[in-house]
């Protein structure tokens, strides 16, 4: 049966259900037309993941998926040039071809992914050429606009080459010539990865020093007409030590287009060192950089006015002069920006949502004389802000659209005195998702219920999601049996 509404637009309907595959799934049975719609949108990513398994190494494992994928679906030919980002992540197997199959298996999906625009290749466990004749591949495509890879896709350091004393002499002019194209060293990871061009968004994880040498400043002139996203990162088991001051100050004059910037912890930084650099950054809006206690940090930092999303890794303050020194190193960042979303990270391995933690409340002090009539995103999900300060908050930064933070759950029980929610959400009218998590609170606890949860959401007139330690309540306007439009909020989780 044709639909009677356009592929176009239900393309475009379909579209705000990205995240939503389970509805997507029933929608694509309807027909023909919502068939190839919700297909386009479902094989848009492509994502590659292999969990851990600890067993004995296995002579028979090909190094191939055992389970139902989406990859090994979108090779077919009606999904794949629906296929835009491929992600690859997780443990793949160690083992060389041709015992391991992935290699054949990952270049015939790249070679028919015709109109991939994004490829992050990214895993933990891997042999160290899985990527060599993929990278090949994708070089030649012309539509990729962001690649994201780590050292799988990067050479290791003092590997011979097996070319180099191999051959055996003979006396032909024929095997003279052959021998010399024998002895020819093979393309290295590093070249390769420097010969992309057109790219907007690049990211290494866990930058060696030869990739950086690459890098600057061949590969990054290359790019400097495209490139605008540029993020060396140091992954969970990695690090950044390889950018040293020396390599910041010589790659700064190249980065005149970067708008969003993102450099991995290095202990070799001050930092004098990352703000002189960043400072000189004239587009620079988004950044992402790591915090660690500096006892030399400079009293004022150099100015990034035109910064407007900070993103701060760290760890969990343990003392107050930790947490001090955490916000104050906030304040100096952001003093002369004009902030509208600010993120915070806690990296701690012992940390959680609802574990005690010393209250930001100097952070927000900062938040709401500075940047309170700016500020459209908090993301503070790890981290404690009192109830005086939360009151503080809700009641001057009127501009939120979104906001996540953990409070006492004085803050938000019904029995409290307080209700300092209910009480100052009207005042945030463009605050459409709210996230919380109260702690001191156990697993089982309930923190508040569906009635407070409804009262919550009402009282900010545009709030739509409220979660409360991981339960989640949404609210929209819809029909009753008696064909009213009335707004109700329903528990999802």
């Amino acid at each position: 049966m044709q639909s009677p509404v356009s592929y176009d637009l239900i393309l475009y309907i379909l579209s705000f259900l990205a995240d939503k595959s389970q509805i997507l799934y029933r929608l694509a049975l309807v027909n023909r037309e919502f068939n190839q719609a919700a297909s386009k949108i479902l094989y848009a990513q492509v994502i590659l993941c292999p969990s851990y398994h600890h067993i004995a190494p296995n002579l028979k494992d090909n190094g191939l998926l055992t389970e139902p994928s989406q990859f090994i679906s979108a090779k077919l030919p009606r999904y794949s040039s629906f296929v835009e980002r491929l992600h690859i992540a997780g443990f793949l197997s160690t083992r060389a071809p041709p015992n391991n199959k992935l290699h054949a298996a990952l270049c015939k999906a790249v070679q028919s992914f015709t109109h991939l625009q994004s490829v992050s290749f990214t895993p933990v466990s891997y042999h160290e050429d899985i990527f060599v004749e993929s990278l090949k591949i994708i070089q030649k495509r012309s539509t990729l606009e962001e690649l994201t890879v780590n050292r799988s896709c990067f050479d290791e350091p003092n590997i011979t080459n097996p070319m180099s004393s191999s051959g055996l002499a003979t006396l032909g002019e024929e095997d003279e010539e052959q021998e010399e194209q024998e002895r020819e060293p093979p393309i290295t990871k590093t070249q390769l990865l420097a010969s992309f061009r057109n790219l907007i968004k690049l990211s290494l994880h866990d930058p060696t020093r030869a990739i950086l040498q690459a890098l600057i400043p061949g590969w990054l002139d290359a790019l400097s007409g495209t490139l605008t996203d540029l993020h060396l990162m140091a992954s969970h088991f990695g690090n950044c030590g390889s950018i040293t001051p020396g390599v910041l100050r010589s790659a700064i004059p190249h980065l005149e287009r970067i708008c969003s910037f993102s450099i991995g912890l290095s202990y070799s930084l001050t930092d004098q060192d990352v703000f002189n650099a960043l400072s000189q950054l004239p587009n620079l809006n988004t950044l992402r950089i790591n915090y660690y206690l500096q006892n030399t940090s400079p009293p004022r930092f150099a100015p990034l006015r035109q910064l407007r999303a900070l993103t701060v890794c760290h760890n969990r303050p343990e003392t107050r002069r930790e947490r001090d020194g955490l916000c104050k190193w906030i304040r100096k960042a952001v003093a002369t920006s004009p902030l509208e979303r600010l993120s915070l990270e806690d990296e701690s391995e012992s940390g959680n949502e609802t574990s005690a933690n010393l209250a930001l409340d100097p952070l927000i002090d900062h938040l709401v004389a500075i940047h309170a009539k700016r500020l459209k995103v908090l993301d503070m999900r790890l981290s404690f802000v009192g109830v005086e300060k939360f009151r503080f908050l809700c009641s001057q930064c009127t501009e939120l659209e979104e906001m996540s933070l953990v409070v006492d759950r004085n803050a938000l029980a019904r029995w409290s005195p307080q209700r300092l929610f209910v009480e100052h959400g009207s005042a945030m009218k463009r605050l459409h998702t709210a996230t919380f998590n109260v702690c001191h609170s156990r697993p089982t606890r309930k923190d508040i219920d569906d009635r407070l949860a409804h009262e919550m959401v009402t009282s900010a007139p545009n709030l739509r999601q409220l979660v409360v330690n991981k339960r989640k309540w949404e609210g929209s306007w819809v029909y009753t049996e008696g064909g009213a439009v009335e707004f109700q909020v329903h528990r999802i989780t």
